[in-house]
């Protein structure tokens, strides 16, 4: 990935604290993406309110006061277009078909594997998907 690949995106995460939490802002460091990071579900909506000009979320789906499903139905309504990646400490067909229900374009699982997010950055803010 190169250091200009995606301009100057912005890209909100947002995740609990705790083990994994810099995993996505480490692989960003790379990049001159710019990163907003909340630790809740309504810190979170807050910050799209703030940025309307985010790019991309990603939502863990055990945030506190809002879960990662409820902040996804939140976000939606305030950015329809704004791709979403929901990240799952456990992956199965239920938890894939509700955050495909709620609005979510992709579940990732814990921990994230450094290639298949530069996959969603390339999927999601390359210049063609956008212009």
């Amino acid at each position: 990935m190169t250091s200009n690949l995606y301009g100057t995106n912005k890209i909100l995460i947002a995740r609990n604290e705790g083990a994994g939490k810099d995993d996505i802002s480490l692989l960003l460091k790379r990049t001159d993406v710019e990163v907003l990071m909340a630790a809740t579900g309504q810190e979170a909506i807050s910050l799209l309110n703030d940025h309307p000009d985010c790019r991309m979320a990603v939502f863990s789906a055990d945030l506190e006061d809002l879960n990662g499903y409820d902040t996804t139905i939140l976000a939606r309504s305030l950015n329809p277009g704004l791709p979403i990646i929901l990240l799952v400490n456990y992956s199965n067909r239920e938890t894939i078909n509700l955050a495909a229900m709620v609005g979510c374009d992709q579940v990732l699982q814990n921990p994230i594997e450094p290639e298949t997010f530069e996959v969603l950055l390339d999927k999601f803010l390359s210049p063609v998907n956008h212009d």
